[in-house]
């Protein structure tokens, strides 16, 4: 249950930020866990650390291996004594070297929908209960455009799209209604339901 606190993204994302201190350590013979007092690596050298990585590494990652650490030896009741007003000199400097814009990936507009929905539009026809040019194939095409559209419409991330089952759908007269039991912003599942309205003079409302 503990474990549980932190969602699966975080913890991986610690994962690999303390894999990336702890061979960072041991380049200079250091003990990551600070179980070693002869040789444990303290707050001095986690800011080293964080210098290093600023050379290549955007804020938000820094901010976030920074964390992780300090969570980790926390945990293992190694805690580094490290001094915030400090850190947030060290981000202020760093903030005006680098710049902090923060890095953004393109939105799908309404003509890329259209664009893709011509590529994944399946054979037409049915066979029984199998799509014409192949049940498989169709299918999948069927699914991924359903998909597609589902996430444009309700702005669904991918990790709420692919948790989706059909126990989460329901039909109104209005449309679709979605049960998202999980999201990014809602880490403690207290659920929502998201409705999407249907627009029948659309070409994209299937």
């Amino acid at each position: 249950l503990v474990e549980a606190s932190l969602s699966e993204n975080t913890r991986i994302a610690y994962g690999k930020a303390w894999r990336a201190w702890t061979d960072w350590c041991l380049g200079f013979g250091l003990d990551p866990t600070g179980e070693n007092s002869d040789a444990a690596a303290d707050e001095r050298w986690l800011v080293m650390h964080l210098t290093a990585l600023s050379e290549k590494r955007s804020l938000s990652t820094i901010l976030l291996r920074r964390a992780a650490v300090v969570a980790i030896r926390k945990r293992l009741k190694r805690p580094l004594a490290v001094d915030d007003a400090e850190f947030e000199a060290f981000l202020k400097g760093l903030r005006r070297t680098k710049g902090a814009r923060p890095v953004r990936k393109a939105a799908l507009l309404e003509p890329n929908l259209r664009a893709a929905s011509l590529v994944l539009t399946p054979h037409p026809g049915l066979a029984g209960n199998e799509l014409a040019g192949g049940a498989g194939e169709g299918r999948r095409a069927v699914r991924d455009m359903a998909l597609l559209l589902t996430g444009f419409a309700g702005g669904f991330r991918r990790s709420e799209l692919a948790a989706f089952d059909l126990r989460d759908l329901s039909f109104s007269a209005k449309g679709l209604v979605l049960f998202v039991g999980r999201s990014k912003a809602d880490q403690e599942r207290h659920g929502a339901e998201i409705g999407i309205e249907a627009v029948p003079g659309s070409a994209l409302c299937v």
